[in-house]
C-alpha cells in the first residue's frame, strides 16, 4: 500500500484532510494505477502537525546526518 507521511509545523495547512486526500490521489496517478477502489482504498497520506520547536532539533539532526 503506498503511504505518504508529511511532517509540518502546526498551522501550516488550513485543511489537512483535503491535503491528505489530494496527496493520496497524486500517489495513485504517479504510480499509474487505475482509479478504482482497490487502489484508492489502499493508498494513504497522513499529515502530522508538530510543535514548531520540534523542527529546529530535527533539522539540526538531519543536517548532521547528511553532512557526515
Amino acid at each position: 500500500m503506498p503511504m505518504l507521511d508529511v511532517y509540518a509545523p502546526k498551522g501550516i495547512f488550513s485543511d489537512k484532510h483535503a491535503l491528505a486526500k489530494e496527496l493520496a490521489e497524486t500517489i495513485v496517478r504517479w504510480e499509474k494505477a487505475s482509479v478504482i477502489p482497490f487502489f484508492t482504498d489502499n493508498t494513504a497520506a497522513f499529515i502530522h502537525q508538530l510543535e514548531p520547536e520540534s523542527f529546529s532539533t530535527a533539522g539540526a539532526a538531519a543536517t548532521a546526518c547528511v553532512s557526515m
